[in-house]
């Protein structure tokens, strides 16, 4: 029998034609198969941009606030070290002695710089990263090399060691205009306190940088007092903290010199590293405000992304990342979004097919929450979610993928506000808390107090145990205080500091919450080898009074304030 080829193929053509074109059931399948393709991919698509976008602005904020939590930590070193200075100048000025004294007689300078370097070196003591402390006489005045330095050598590897007195510049080498005594001349010239900016040490391979004020005795500028802090030591700490793998910093300086740090949080030697990387967004930093935006840009052809914070010195504090680390999970998201579309498109064309009129309303359903979910709304009832067949299995899906980004939604939101180390809420969480407190105030409904908890010593178990150790002693704080009050009171603001927002219920058994606070925080252990178990901490309290109070920064002023005089009289009983 001979095979007749095009026959067969006829008979294929007209078969199809009859069962799909030319059928009512084929006609709609096609619709349906059409619809449903365009439509998942329509949804999908702008399911995906819209994700798209909201991972990006979550993105900008997390990396934005991270990078303002870790300036604060910048400036509260910054701070520490001109409190210090300014400390000095104060206790220099009221020194009983006359300029013209000082001038004619050498004993009396001597005596002079006993007098500050005695004090200086318990103010240094206490000062974070302080590498030496100084005074100088002002050379229109007084011998070039007259004054005091105090240094300490390898202070950025050995905390411990005591100050020791070193020679002194003499500045009768050097012109005035001369940026290496420049610290000295500036300071004088425009009579104010400044920073210095920060320089590279060869001797010490780390980062220093200098903070001055100029002293007066009888109307007249007599010399100037400063201090030297290793600045890698707080800035190393900052970095250690990046958001991501490929994460790293700049500190762009005013005249946009730049330090750079590796992504092992250590500084790259000389000022002039990372200046090349710096050029690569200088105008934008223009155009774009500090701790708001993420900035775009590549470098070395790798796109990346950097959001800034300026200091109290002026300098930027830059923190960058790679973009593909930044947005590698939302990614994957997407391409996983397009398969699953895709697949769910496959899949109920199928169903459709066979059973077309079973599904119509359900599909119509499932449509309706798709566009719901693609325009955000992810609190959705999914319809036919108790089905045993595919349109349940597609149902519940689709409710998995909406658990799924609900979950990194939730994730997002807990880095924002949750403090990684104690899971208590953070700074973030205290000022928005503040906020609505504001409101509350505003609308003449507020009633709370404000605990303010600095914890002591936390420096010293550091520097003696390490910082493993540190956190423990930060933890048994923490448990003490969450002990007494409820977690969604607490707040930690800063390394040491917490603080806990009492109102409603807790508010009413302030007196009693209180004094068990102060219970636990005296039950300390004798065992020497848990030294976190051992907690000091000095804790200040301040109630809202709507008759003095305009806000909650002033109850907070106070609380603040309560608590640093307990933190003296503390101190006072130790000494």
């Amino acid at each position: 029998m001979k095979y007749d080829k095009e026959g067969m193929r006829s008979q294929i053509k007209t078969r199809i034609k009859s069962d799909v074109f030319d059928s009512i059931k084929g006609k709609y399948t096609i619709f349906l198969v059409m619809g449903v393709v365009l439509t998942s991919f329509l949804v999908g698509g702008i399911g995906v941009l819209l994700m798209y976008h909201k991972v990006q602005y979550d993105t900008a904020e997390m990396m934005n606030l991270h990078c303002r939590e870790e300036a604060d930590i910048v400036n509260d070193a910054l701070n520490s070290t001109r409190q210090s200075v300014i400390f000095m100048q104060q206790y220099a000025q009221r020194q009983r002695f006359e300029l013209e004294d000082l001038i004619k007689r050498e004993t009396r300078q001597e005596e002079f710089c006993s007098s500050l370097a005695e004090m200086f070196e318990g103010v240094a003591q206490g000062t974070e990263g302080a590498i030496d402390y100084y005074f100088r006489f002002n050379p229109e005045f007084f011998s070039p090399k007259a004054g005091f330095l105090y240094t300490r050598e390898m202070a950025h590897k050995t905390i411990s060691k005591g100050y020791i007195e070193v020679e002194v510049t003499d500045f009768s080498q050097y012109d005035p205009s001369d940026d290496r005594v420049k610290w000295m001349y500036e300071p004088i010239e425009q009579d104010k306190g400044m920073w210095i900016a920060p320089y590279w040490s060869t001797n010490l391979k780390i980062n220093i940088i200098s903070y001055v004020e100029p002293v007066r005795l009888s109307g007249r500028i007599v010399g100037v007092v400063g201090m030297d802090v290793d600045f890698d030591h707080v800035l190393n700490t900052v970095v250690k903290g990046r958001m991501y793998d490929s994460g790293y910093a700049l500190l762009i300086g005013k005249d946009g010199s730049a330090i750079k740090f590796d992504d092992r949080g250590e500084n790259q030697g000389e000022q002039e590293i990372g200046k090349d990387e710096v050029a690569c967004f200088s105008d934008s930093l223009k155009k774009f405000s500090s701790g708001k935006e993420m900035i775009a840009y590549n470098y070395q052809n790798v796109e990346k992304r950097m959001v800034y914070y300026t200091l109290n010195n002026a300098m930027r504090l830059v923190l960058v990342a790679d973009a593909y680390d930044i947005f590698l999970q939302l990614d994957m998201m997407m391409l996983m979004g397009s398969l699953a579309a895709l697949v769910v498109a496959v899949f109920l064309a199928i169903i459709g097919y066979r059973f077309t009129q079973r599904l119509t309303l359900p599909l119509e359903e499932l449509v309706d929450v798709a566009k719901m979910a693609g325009d955000g709304n992810l609190s959705l009832t999914i319809p036919g979610i108790d089905r045993v067949d595919e349109v349940g299995k597609l149902a519940r899906a689709f409710e998995e993928m909406t658990e799924h980004l609900q979950q990194y939604v939730d994730y997002v939101q807990n880095l924002a506000y949750k403090d990684a180390l104690t899971d208590v809420q953070n700074k973030a969480a205290y000022d928005m808390s503040m906020e609505q407190m504001d409101v509350d105030i505003r609308m003449g409904r507020a009633k709370f107090a404000i605990i303010m908890i600095d914890l002591n010593y936390l420096k010293r178990v550091n520097d003696t145990y390490g910082h493993e150790v540190g956190n423990r002693y930060i933890l048994t704080l923490c448990q003490r205080i969450t002990d007494v009050f409820a977690v969604e009171s607490v707040y930690r603001i800063g390394g040491d500091e917490f603080v806990v927002l009492i109102k409603e219920a807790e508010y009413e058994q302030r007196e009693e919450l209180l004094k068990k606070l102060q219970e636990k925080l005296e039950q300390n252990s004798e065992n020497e080898q848990k030294p976190w178990e051992n907690v000091s901490a000095a804790i200040g309290v301040a109630e809202f009074d709507p008759d003095v109070d305009d806000g909650p920064d002033e109850v907070f002023k106070r609380a603040d304030k309560a608590m640093y005089a307990r933190k003296l009289e503390m101190k006072a009983a130790r000494e």
